[in-house]
């Protein structure tokens, strides 16, 4: 038996957005709205947050691709492979502003990791009861973001030319590097403003919560003992990208 999983961020749903809309195969939606008291998050903090959808989706009925347990970039098949800093990367998300009418029409956006998770990222996020804003592990991926495509998949697609370890066929890989929290944001004067004026502006850095932290939340014992021994064996999900209010 297979079990799915919507998967998106915490401050998706911290927002309210707990609707999903799921492709058919007759070539229109499902607007599907989901009980908020059912999303799972980290009691971490980390943004990400997962919903059981299985009892919703028919194949018979919708059209939809799951991603298997197999391609988490856990930090053993990091270190594995040497995934780090060049490798390219592809993106599957939604442009707001041409996401489809009828039905889901995603989109894809490539480039690269520019830094690995070594430092927390602040987010302009805080959690409930704290006065400072969130600092996220983070993956830094060098690829155009803006609103919207927060809750995206994002891959480490591994080229057969690049230099990997020694033990490593050289072939091509794809793994599930993490999902997209948004862009990260810089201050930049206004030219003749004066009074020290500034505007916002997209580095072109977007903000990825590593794999691992959704493989740790999926594989939590209240939640992993929920499944059968059977289910665990076929653990997929499928991302569900919200609107996003940054």
């Amino acid at each position: 038996m297979q079990t799915v999983y919507l998967v998106t961020n915490a401050h998706v749903i911290e927002g309210g957005n707990c609707t999903a809309r799921v492709n058919k195969l007759d070539g229109t939606s499902d607007v599907i709205d989901l009980d908020e008291r059912e999303w799972i998050t980290p009691s971490s903090g980390d943004d990400i947050a997962i919903f059981k959808m299985s009892r919703f989706l028919s194949r018979d009925v919708h059209s939809y691709v799951c991603v298997p347990n197999r391609m988490i970039a856990t930090r053993e098949k990091v270190a594995e492979f040497g995934i780090g800093p060049g490798d390219e990367t592809v993106t599957i998300g939604r442009f707001i502003n041409a996401d489809g009418m009828r039905r889901n029409t995603p989109t894809v956006r490539f480039g690269n990791i520019a830094q690995m998770p070594i430092e927390p990222i602040e987010q302009d996020r805080f959690l409930i009861g704290s006065t400072k804003r969130y600092r996220q592990e983070s993956y830094l991926v060098e690829s155009k973001s803006i609103s919207g495509f927060s809750g995206s998949l994002v891959f480490a697609h591994l080229s057969p030319m690049s230099k990997r370890p020694e033990n490593k066929p050289h072939s091509w890989e794809t793994f599930l590097l993490g999902i997209s929290w948004g862009y990260i944001m810089a201050w930049e004067p206004v030219e003749g403003a004066g009074d020290g004026a500034r505007v916002r502006t997209n580095t072109g850095m977007m903000g990825v919560v590593p794999a691992w932290v959704l493989s740790d939340l999926l594989m939590r014992p209240d939640i992993s003992t929920a499944r059968s021994v059977g289910e665990d064996q076929h653990l997929q999900w499928q991302a569900f990208s919200g609107r996003s209010t940054e």
